[in-house]
């Protein structure tokens, strides 16, 4: 199946929806895909229950399972991990016996679901961090940005550096971060939310969380975001791909960025490896823009047609 011939409709992507604005499923739909959320918990109070439900391990999992999966004609879903469990996967394969199935990772195995515990070998399971693949046995993604949200630079940014994100551990390190840059002049806007939204008043420090799109806005008005990734972790994440695509300097302490095709000392800055009195160095370089042609290598819709084409040699 080549890209051109790629039929967006017979393909369907299941993940929960956020409750803040879901940007990734508005996105998908608006380039032509299928979506759907898993579950029947489409008010926050349901997603309580069925969270509670679930811990407990009470029967019957499947009365919470979307009912609109069953009426979906797609032939290629991608089961997206979060809040994924193996009960799920295996009602999946149960009513869609001659479909592909594919557990697509966006986070660090284990986090979500552990990818040992589905022993259906028809169900593919494919991450985008090469560790992870080489651990669980799984396919490697090819790299690739769901390209449908572009941003227009502001002429003047307001800020150097930016971070959105929750505290995933890594706030303490943030801050010390912060309290950096600032010594060196730049002007910063640091919002970390918490991993749960009942933490919210757990740290003084804490910011609900805010759409994609004011997200974007954010960082329009930045030089640089900053991207902190736990330890060991080498797949690129949307904040490397949000670099290239949008034309704004990537601060990170991935040091797997160098080898990244589109890595360059104009767009990525590299905790641990550059030297951090050089910072004010890097904010001021040009952008060294990357070609239509090969950020294009980059899209969702190229990554799409990689995996799929890939089916004979899974």
């Amino acid at each position: 199946m080549s890209e051109n011939s790629l039929n967006k409709r017979e393909i369907c992507f299941i993940r929960p929806m956020q409750r803040h604005n879901d940007y990734w499923h508005y996105a998908l739909r608006q380039s032509g895909y299928k979506t759907l959320i898993p579950y029947k918990d489409y008010f926050f109070l349901l997603r309580i229950i069925r969270e509670i439900w679930f811990k407990l391990g009470l029967p019957q999992k499947k009365l919470w399972y979307n009912p609109k999966i069953k009426k979906c004609d797609a032939k290629i879903y991608f089961v997206k991990d979060p809040l994924m469990t193996v009960e799920f996967l295996e009602w999946l394969r149960k009513g869609k016996k001659d479909a592909r199935i594919i557990l697509d990772f966006d986070n660090r195995a284990g986090t979500t679901i552990d990818p040992n515990l589905i022993t259906d070998s028809t169900i593919e399971k494919w991450s985008y961090d090469p560790d992870d693949c080489e651990k669980y046995k799984m396919c490697l993604k090819p790299d690739g940005y769901l390209d449908y949200y572009r941003i227009k630079k502001a002429e003047s940014p307001i800020y150097d550096i930016v971070f959105v994100g929750r505290d995933k551990g890594r706030t303490e390190y943030l801050l010390e971060l912060e309290k950096c840059f600032k010594k060196f002049g730049l002007k910063t806007y640091f919002r970390i939310s918490p991993n749960r939204f009942y933490m919210r008043y757990w740290k003084k420090y804490y910011k609900p969380i805010i759409p994609y799109t004011q997200y974007l806005e954010l960082i329009a008005k930045s030089k640089a975001i900053l991207n902190i990734m736990p330890e060991k972790q080498r797949g690129l994440t949307m904040r490397d791909y949000e670099a290239v695509f949008d034309e704004i300097k990537c601060i990170t302490n991935n040091k797997a960025i160098k080898e990244f095709e589109l890595y360059d000392p104009s767009r990525y800055f590299v905790l641990g490896v550059d030297d951090l009195n050089t910072i004010n160095d890097f904010l001021a370089v040009d952008f060294k823009s990357v070609s239509k042609e090969k950020l294009d290598e980059y899209t969702l819709d190229k990554v799409i047609s990689k995996i799929i084409n890939s089916e004979s040699e899974f």
